[in-house]
């Protein structure tokens, strides 16, 4: 297990070994692409690679071990008035997906749980689970209403 993200990139460039995030990913990267894999650098507790943060551009930095308890939620309130945010699951699909429902429905109005409800639900609306991943879309919603509640000032910081 890599203890930083500076020997996981030394091992990683000696070459020959793989990545792993955890256990979920580890039998398939010890067979992935022709010969076995001899050499696995675990990185799934750098937490320089976790969570998600506002860039100085205004940007969401999304870690490349963000997980599904990490719904990302970024806002500028004006005025009591939503001027800009964005909100970003972290395990909905195969890369980070944007809930820009949720955010269209926010921007421009007063940030209130019954407008960050309404937000989540819109988010969802469409959402197509797999069978054994419905238990999800409870979650979502949930963390989609807790998130931008908080950037907005709603509820305290957890």
């Amino acid at each position: 297990m890599a203890r930083s993200l500076t020997k996981a990139i030394t091992h990683l460039s000696a070459g020959g070994a793989r990545v792993a995030a955890g256990g979920t990913e580890l039998a398939g990267t010890l067979h992935i692409d022709g010969p076995r894999t001899t050499k696995v650098v675990d990185i799934s507790q750098l937490d320089e690679l976790k969570g998600f943060d506002r860039t100085s551009g205004g940007g969401l930095r999304i870690g490349a071990l963000a997980t599904l308890a990490g719904v990302a939620a970024a806002a500028l309130v004006i005025e009591n008035s939503v001027a800009d945010i964005s909100v970003v699951l972290g395990a909905a699909a195969p890369v980070p997906w944007r809930a820009r429902e949720a955010e269209a429905l926010l921007v421009g109005r007063e940030p209130a749980p019954q407008a960050v409800q309404a937000a989540a639900d819109a988010a969802l609306a469409d959402a197509l689970p797999l069978a054994d991943n419905r238990y999800k879309l409870v979650l979502f919603r949930n963390l989609l209403v807790e998130s931008p509640e908080e950037v907005c000032g709603l509820r305290p910081s957890a």
